[in-house]
């Protein structure tokens, strides 16, 4: 009897692991998109319409003819990234931001590809008592490599960074 119990204590801990493995199989990346948190299960087309995928092991986000206008709430950007991250542009691409920015990165943020970024930001969004309004803010520095890109800010700075530099090569 007792080792029937057991058995069936085994087969019922197999159980929860194999559900906990599924569950922890679709992690979370700290990074919104048209306000969708990136994920395993959506990085390969995180928006459902093959305009926008995401590279955990570079942290690159390809950008491929995407319209961009919605920002997470809480959240400070159209794209908002708590860590390094690269923007690889495809094609004509376009970010329309109001109340955020248009690229929030907590970090580096790199700008690649030869594609075309048109950003834009307008309105303000208020954090610590100030309010704000960037198309592209960088705690770290910011790097346009390769692209087009038109730039606008209604009410502040087309680019700002806290303690990084802005390089354009």
């Amino acid at each position: 009897m007792k080792k029937r119990i057991v058995f069936a204590l085994a087969l019922v801990l197999c159980a929860a692991m194999l559900c906990v493995g599924a569950l922890a199989a679709e992690g979370e990346y700290d990074i919104w998109v048209d306000g969708e948190r990136v994920t395993d299960a959506n990085a390969a087309d995180v928006l459902g319409d093959g305009t926008v995928s995401y590279d955990a092991e570079s942290n690159t986000l390809t950008l491929n003819g995407a319209e961009l206008t919605e920002y997470a709430e809480g959240g400070y950007g159209v794209i908002d990234s708590w860590n390094d991250l690269t923007i690889e542009i495809i094609g004509e691409n376009t970010i329309t931001a109001r109340g955020a920015a248009a690229v929030n990165c907590d970090n580096d943020v790199v700008f690649c590809g030869d594609g075309t970024l048109e950003a834009s930001a307008a309105g303000t969004y208020e954090e610590d008592g100030q309010e704000y309004t960037y198309t592209v803010i960088s705690a770290g520095s910011v790097k346009f490599e390769s692209g087009t890109y038109n730039l606008h800010s209604e009410d502040g700075a087309v680019v700002y960074t806290f303690e990084g530099s802005v390089e354009i090569t």
